[in-house]
């Protein structure tokens, strides 16, 4: 199972990269496959990779296109699809 954190600073504070490094550190073991992050602003994602199904194998998670960002640990098949549609 993949790790997924996210945080959002209500305040609007933007989010601070040694703070989702170290948040990241606390969960590594759920990342064999790699760590994808994603800021904007005063939000933040981390998503520790653990490949599960073959469609994944090779896939580093945020999957981010323009106001869209997904995470997701299980089948999703038609992701792709959600991401090309939020583009227009």
């Amino acid at each position: 199972m993949s790790g997924i954190f996210g945080l959002w600073n209500l305040d609007g504070e933007p989010i601070q990269s040694s703070l989702l490094a170290r948040l990241s550190a606390v969960q590594a073991h759920r990342g064999l496959d790699g760590i994808g992050r994603w800021t904007e602003g005063s939000i933040g994602f981390i998503f520790q990779n653990l490949w599960i199904t073959p469609e994944s194998v090779g896939e580093i998670q945020p999957l981010v296109r323009e106001d869209t960002v997904v995470l997701f640990d299980g089948r999703l098949d038609n992701r792709y699809e959600i991401l090309c549609h939020a583009q227009g």
